[in-house]
């Protein structure tokens, strides 16, 4: 005769199923968030008359340095979290 499996085994193992579903589709949303364009920048430059070419390579400098600039911006951001917060915390 085989072995049944008890009841905490079974409730647990339904539950680690179900907070695997749930940190899944938590995660798919956040990642869909992420990657939708909040600004409307995209429908901006959609809607552009037809621009030259210096135009073009104007916005795409601008594009890229404002790019460069948020990412510095971040960098910087975490740099004082790691540096300031984390001994702040452990301190108190």
């Amino acid at each position: 005769m085989a072995k049944r499996k008890s009841t905490a085994a079974t409730n647990a193992t339904k539950a680690t199923r179900y907070a695997g579903n749930v940190a899944s589709k938590a995660i798919t949303g956040l990642g869909r968030w992420a990657v939708t364009d909040h600004t409307g920048t995209a429908k901006l430059l959609a809607n552009l008359p037809p621009m030259g070419w210096i135009d073009t390579l104007i916005t795409l400098l601008v594009t890229a340095v404002l790019s460069l600039l948020g990412a510095v911006a971040s960098a910087a951001m975490l740099f004082l979290l790691v540096a300031v917060g984390i001994p702040l915390l452990l301190s108190a």
